[in-house]
C-alpha cells in the first residue's frame, strides 16, 4: 500500500481507504475495490433492475455459466461450439438443435455451422438485457441494420396498389 501511495498519491482508492478507515467495509480483490454495504441484497436490487428496464432471467437455473455448459452434453457436433453458445447466454433443450436464452427466453433452432451465436441472439431478441449488457446497443443496432427487410420497398408499393 505504501508503494501505491508513493506513486499514486491522488488515487481515489487511497482516499476512500483513508477516509473510511474501516477495514471491514472495504475489500480488495484482483478486479478492484468492492464496497460491502450492509443493506444490499437481491431483494433490494429488484427496484433498481426495474428502473433500468432489466428483467429477471426467465430461466434462473441457467443463469449460471456451468449449468448452461452442462446442458450441451449431447449437442450435435456439426453445429456452433457449445462454449460460444453458452457465452451468448444459451442452454440446450436436448431436442434437435433447439437452444434457449436463460435471460430472455428466446429460442433458436436450425443452426448452421457458420452462425455466430451473438449475432443470432441480437437479431432475434434485440431487447435481451444479457445481449445489451455484454455486447452493447451499437452491436445490436449494427446487427439489425445488416438484415434484409422481409419486404423490399418495391414489394410494399405493389401491395399498397392492391389495397
Amino acid at each position: 500500500m505504501e508503494e501505491h501511495r508513493r506513486w499514486s498519491p491522488s488515487c481515489p482508492l487511497l482516499r476512500i481507504s483513508t477516509a473510511n478507515n474501516a477495514e471491514d467495509s472495504v475489500v480488495y480483490e484482483e478486479c478492484g475495490l468492492i464496497e460491502i454495504r450492509p443493506f444490499s441484497s437481491p431483494e433490494n436490487s429488484k427496484p433498481l433492475l426495474k428502473q433500468l428496464r432489466i428483467r429477471e432471467p426467465v430461466h434462473r437455473a441457467y443463469a449460471n455459466y456451468d449449468m448452461r455448459m452442462q446442458s450441451f452434453q449431447t449437442w450435435p457436433i456439426s453445429k456452433p461450439r457449445p462454449q460460444e453458445l453458452v457465452e451468448a447466454g444459451f442452454f440446450y433443450t436436448g431436442n434437435g438443435d433447439q437452444i434457449i436464452c436463460f435471460n430472455c427466453g428466446c429460442g433458436i433452432s436450425n443452426w448452421k455451422p457458420t452462425n455466430d451465436p451473438w449475432i443470432e441472439h441480437a437479431k432475434w431478441s434485440s431487447e435481451c438485457s444479457f445481449v445489451v449488457i455484454n455486447k452493447g446497443k451499437d452491436f445490436i443496432q449494427k446487427t439489425i441494420s445488416k438484415e434484409q427487410p422481409l419486404l423490399q420497398p418495391k414489394d410494399i408499393k405493389s401491395l399498397m396498389k392492391h389495397t
